[in-house]
């Protein structure tokens, strides 16, 4: 059934007797967004105050346009189950001037579109949509309500001069003045009230006032019948808040009856039940379940109940809401029917068919289906406490009776408990108890270990030796990772194997220490901490230097197969001559003394030095056009398999993006030596010392990450 603020009101009693009658009241919500971009999403080993947290900016943020309920009752007399669907378009309280009600929100451009594609209807929304007004709302505008009427300030010393003057000014208007309105002045709020008061008191009703602008007041004399209309005024903004509260009424109603709350992965149904409809969400995340334990003691969650039950995770190979349902009717029996029912129909009022499964992401027909399927899971849980023998018999001998939903001892595991996606833990309770200890002895933090190691190259370097494998997951706000090692009985081992190794691994409580005495390492650093691209580097140039560069781009782009053979014969010349200085230093090094090391070094990097000024002359590129320091690159080489044989073909020599001031350029294994090590130097010339000898020692101790980053691929991003 479609409520709209035209009928709303019409059909509220109609909704408190569904509530009344039921044995249970499911839900469901569309949200104009799940997450600022700027947020992070889940994390595996969220805690629970961390996954609380992101779902609570959620819901402080977004709106729920649309809202379904649905009742759900037993008839004795046809021994089913009866439904009654509501559905209603929901948009923020915009009250009178007088009010100042006017509330923001954020739109997540791919949830609006997820809404449209689903045949959510906007223009409704916006123009039929029910207004809704907090209690924290509603007693700020009844607030500005008295203080226009009734409220009553008293004068203090420092404002009796501008009391006089103004009663003074007042006198005047009323006695000698033959225009209709004058203006006072108010510099504040303050004197805004007294004046507001004190004309009421003293003109009995024959001056209105109200605001002109931020400092003055428009005084206006009134006729009887104008008295009367703005007398009457007051009663119908007393009459706008009532109905400005608007669907909060029904989630107050939900509240007073303590009906159970049937939800499908329903942790952010719930926090917007009360932050949008009731109030603000607390910080910590044990006040939230007090609050949600006060208002709703009752909860079921059908996405938890399937996760959480053997039986019905082999049933049901996936478990979102549409495909749950299907597969329920498919393999549940012994389940009484449910009949959707239906008012009938008014100029005011539309009904839909809900037995067609395309209304599927209204809120009303999900929250249909979400009971229907709560309703076969119930019928699951309590036949499959009877023996196979029983159950055979019950299926000859089946008649429909009235669940026991939530009275049986059955329902206790699931009661208050709901599904959480993406973590480790199985679900989130609403009620403060054991269920909010995490066991996560099993878990260490790793990190230290190259940058360039991804998941496979982890997995397979923690697993070693430990029986029953581990999971590995990337830290979001570092370069570490988390093992979790799922034998527990090898934590003990998994601890002294890596007790004394160059990669450090904590267990998962240290770590979490850590984060709590310093809350800053919490923040997201993931865009400053990208990891550096093995196949590619940025180089930047200034604007004076673009021209020539791109002269210089035109040279390279020309060049074809004859000369990439003539740079390759280079090479090879070039190869046999470091050769032979190889030669040369190995036979003077067997001869030199262990002291001299250090001086073999620096004439060795002279000599590399020399041969990369080479390289430089046959790139046709000077030192001098480089200006800026290394930036790391988002893209990705799709070059990495290809052999140096072919890194100078035409058919990579570069292209041009269609963003004019990037370029993509390919130079030999040389070229990208010398840029890369000259954008290194750049990136930190007082620490140049450092960093070569930090390379030196990453080319010593994981000698393929160096090789692989440099040659691997020719491509080179630069932008202009």
């Amino acid at each position: 059934m479609e409520i709209n603020k035209h009928n709303f009101e019409l059909l509220l009693p109609t909704i408190r007797e569904a509530i009344d009658e039921s044995q249970f009241v499911s839900v469901d919500f569309e949200f104009t967004g799940l997450k600022k971009s700027n947020d992070q999403g889940n994390f595996y080993y969220d805690t629970l105050q961390d996954r609380y947290e992101k779902a609570r900016n959620s819901a402080k943020s977004f709106l729920v346009p649309q809202c379904g309920i649905c009742t759900f009752y037993w008839d004795d007399e046809s021994k089913k189950y009866k439904a009654k669907a509501f559905n209603f378009y929901c948009f923020p309280a915009t009250g009178s001037r007088e009010l100042n009600i006017s509330p923001c929100f954020l739109c997540e451009g791919k949830s609006l579109e997820f809404l449209m594609q689903n045949g959510f209807n906007f223009n409704e929304w916006i123009e039929k949509g029910i207004p809704f007004l907090r209690s924290k709302e509603e007693n700020q505008a009844r607030e500005r309500l008295n203080t226009l009427f009734d409220n009553e300030i008293k004068i203090d010393e420092r404002n009796k001069e501008f009391y006089t003057q103004f009663k003074t000014q007042l006198d005047d208007f009323l006695q000698n003045s033959t225009e209709k309105s004058i203006l006072v002045k108010a510099p504040n709020r303050y004197l805004k009230k007294i004046i507001h008061q004190q004309v009421r008191k003293l003109t009995n009703g024959f001056v209105a006032s109200e605001s002109a602008s931020s400092e003055e007041i428009r005084l206006t004399k009134l006729t009887e019948e104008e008295k009367y209309a703005y007398r009457n005024k007051e009663e119908k903004l007393a009459d706008e808040i009532n109905d400005l509260i608007g669907f909060r009424k029904v989630i107050d109603y939900l509240i007073l009856t303590k009906k159970p709350i049937v939800g499908h992965n329903m942790l952010l149904d719930i926090c917007h039940m009360v932050q949008s409809f009731h109030s603000d969400l607390p910080h910590n995340f044990t006040n939230f379940q007090k609050r949600i334990n006060t208002l709703f003691p009752t909860i079921f969650d059908t996405k938890y109940i399937i996760e959480s039950t053997n039986k019905l995770r082999e049933m049901f190979v996936t478990s979102t809401l549409i495909d749950a349902k299907r597969i329920a009717d498919n393999n549940i029996r012994n389940c009484p029917e449910i009949d959707l029912m239906v008012i009938p129909d008014d100029e005011d009022i539309t009904s839909k068919n809900y037995e067609n499964l395309e209304l599927c992401h209204e809120a009303g027909f999900d929250a249909y289906i979400t009971g229907i399927l709560f309703i076969k899971l119930s019928a699951f849980l309590e036949n499959m406490i009877t023996d196979d023998s029983e159950q055979e018999k019950q299926l000859l001998e089946y008649e429909p009776n009235k669940l026991s939903i939530g009275s049986n001892q059955i329902y206790k595991k699931y009661k208050n408990r709901v599904f959480i996606m993406q973590s480790d833990m199985a679900y989130i309770s609403t009620a403060k108890g054991k269920d909010d200890i995490i066991d996560r002895s099993n878990v260490f933090y790793a990190y230290n270990y190259p940058p360039s190691w991804r998941i496979p190259v982890l997995i397979k370097t923690f697993e070693e030796g430990i029986y029953g494998g581990v999971h590995v997951c990337l830290d979001q706000n570092s370069s570490g990772c988390f093992v979790k090692v799922f034998d527990r009985k090898m934590v003990s081992f998994f601890k002294q194997k890596w007790m004394n190794e160059e990669i450090i691994v904590v267990p998962y409580s240290e770590y979490q220490k850590t984060l709590e005495e310093n809350p800053e390492l919490k923040t997201n650093k993931k865009q400053e901490n990208k990891r550096k691209r093995e196949n590619s580097v940025d180089i930047v140039f200034n604007s004076s230097k673009k021209r020539k560069f791109e002269d210089d781009e035109i040279d390279i782009r020309k060049e074809k197969k004859t000369s990439s053979i003539q740079h390759t014969s280079k090479e090879k010349g070039k190869g046999k001559a470091e050769d032979e200085d190889e030669n040369k230093e190995g036979k003077n090094k067997e001869s030199e003394e262990k002291g001299e090391g250090e001086e073999e070094n620096r004439e060795r990097e002279e000599k590399e030095s020399q041969n990369e000024k080479s390289d430089l002359e046959d790139g046709e590129i000077s030192e001098s056009e480089i200006e800026s320091p290394y930036v790391e690159s988002d893209e990705e080489s799709t070059d990495s398999e290809k052999s140096d044989d072919n890194e100078d073909d035409d058919e990579s020599d570069g292209f041009i993006l269609q963003n004019t001031s990037t370029r993509i350029f390919k130079f030999n294994t040389k070229q990208k030596r010398l840029i890369l090590n000259h954008a290194y130097s750049k990136n930190d010339q007082n620490k140049n010392s450092n960093s070569n000898s930090n390379m030196n020692k990453n080319s010593q101790t994981n000698p393929r990450t160096h090789e692989k980053r440099i040659e691997t691929s020719n491509s080179i991003c630069i932008i202009c």
